[in-house]
């Protein structure tokens, strides 16, 4: 366990300072404001709809700007009263501030909305909804939400697995299936093109494509008929092989390894012992920070027995 004390707040001396210091910790600006503004942000993103109006879209734009400019006043309020080793100790703070760096480089670079159609900021601006994550993880009645985050590390290596099981069976269809064309479709009398065009076993990338595809369970039988219609170099015996295997091998045990990750850390962080740890950690961090109030990880000897009394 990497146990470092929580970074406290700069001590201040000048009353400007001291309010602003009072103004970024109260609950109210820090989770009721903060979450206001986001949700409305939220909820004019999903007002967006093609062919909309030009007013509504300019609308759109000046709402837009108004909420980076608040997040933007936020991120310097808050680096002006944590100071900055407290503000930068925080993962949250740092996510904080990319959001409002690239709504700040939105309102700098397009004053008016020109140039939407390749602006790359305006595709950010989802960004700002991650950050009710953080606010809602303060709320006992959500703290089930870490138990996604928790998870992640292992989660990646199942999913690395999976991809390497992919690239193998993919590795392995383009040596068998080769001549096989998924792209016509011919069941009801008309010769048309298949929603998944690219993907078939003339290339290593298509059919990593359909592996991919395949790992999720959809219509992999129809692809497996496919190959045992238009290929008779291959033993159907091994045709039924390839495909019944990768098929348990990624959606019975690879994908239902994701739930039990999740499960399992969810059982975790409801148990009473875990609860009960996790306060001691808090109060000890909060007794270490007295005495290495930056942060540092480190203790004068002399002060150890303070700290543990």
């Amino acid at each position: 366990m990497n146990l470092r004390p929580i970074v406290r707040d700069v001590q201040v001396e000048r009353n400007l300072r001291r309010l602003v210091q009072k103004l970024v910790n109260a609950r109210w600006f820090k989770y009721k404001l903060v979450s206001l503004v986001v949700v409305t942000q939220l909820i004019v993103l999903c007002a967006t709809h093609a062919n909309q109006p030009s007013w509504f879209s300019f609308w759109q734009t000046v709402f837009s700007h108004c909420v980076a400019a608040f997040l933007v006043v936020e991120t310097c309020l808050k680096l002006y009263g944590h100071g900055v080793e407290a503000y930068f100790s925080r993962n949250s703070n740092i996510f904080d501030l990319v959001v409002s760096f690239i709504g700040l480089l939105d309102l700098v670079l397009f004053p008016h909305g020109c140039g939407s159609a390749t602006n790359i900021f305006i595709r950010l601006r989802p960004l700002r909804v991650f950050r009710l994550y953080t606010l809602l993880s303060h709320n006992k009645n959500l703290h089930f939400l870490k138990v996604v985050l928790v998870p992640l590390p292992a989660m990646m290596s199942v999913l690395l697995l999976m991809s390497y099981v992919a690239f193998f069976y993919a590795n392995l269809g383009v040596q068998l299936y080769s001549g096989v064309d998924f792209i016509q479709d011919d069941r009801f009398g008309v010769t048309s093109y298949t929603s998944y065009r690219h993907t078939d076993f003339k290339t290593l990338p298509h059919a990593f494509q359909l592996m991919t595809i395949l790992a999720t369970g959809d219509s992999w039988t129809d692809f497996l008929i496919k190959v045992l219609e238009n290929d008779e170099t291959v033993n159907y015996h091994v045709t039924y092989f390839f495909f019944g295997t990768y098929f348990v091998i990624q959606v019975w045990i690879m994908v239902n390894m994701f739930v039990l990750f999740i499960v399992e850390n969810l059982e975790l962080m409801t148990s009473e012992d875990i609860q009960r740890r996790q306060a001691i950690i808090n109060t000890f961090q909060r007794a270490w920070a007295k005495y290495d109030p930056k942060g540092t990880g480190r203790l004068r000897r002399a002060d150890l027995p303070a700290l543990l009394v």
